[in-house]
């Protein structure tokens, strides 16, 4: 089942993690993969997307600062994804989930 009508940024600082999920993802329309927060902010703006998948670790910041910071600005579902999370970064993960992830 295709719909390039769902807009999905990808924040993701692993490049080759990025290319696996838009693979993935792809019979929907990925308008970007953002490295670090602040290129997510830039891409969510001018995309608009429908969906956001957001790794917890980033460069610049934090999946969590970056959920609630997106958050503000407009709601938008955010599905959080992490290929690596320690049992004392796990607590990021469900603080993304109640601010709104």
């Amino acid at each position: 089942m295709e719909d390039q009508s769902i807009r999905v940024l990808i924040v993701e600082d692993s490049k080759s993690t990025g290319r696996a999920l838009a693979h993935l993802l792809q019979s929907f329309a990925v308008v970007g993969i953002a490295g670090t927060g602040k290129e997510a902010l830039r891409l969510f703006a001018r995309h608009k997307p429908d969906v956001i998948t957001m790794d917890i670790h980033l460069p610049d910041t934090d999946g969590l600062a970056l959920t609630k910071q997106i958050l503000k600005n407009r709601k938008v579902p955010i599905i959080v994804i992490s290929s690596m999370v320690s049992p004392e970064k796990q607590s990021l993960v469900f603080e993304a989930l109640r601010a709104g992830a």
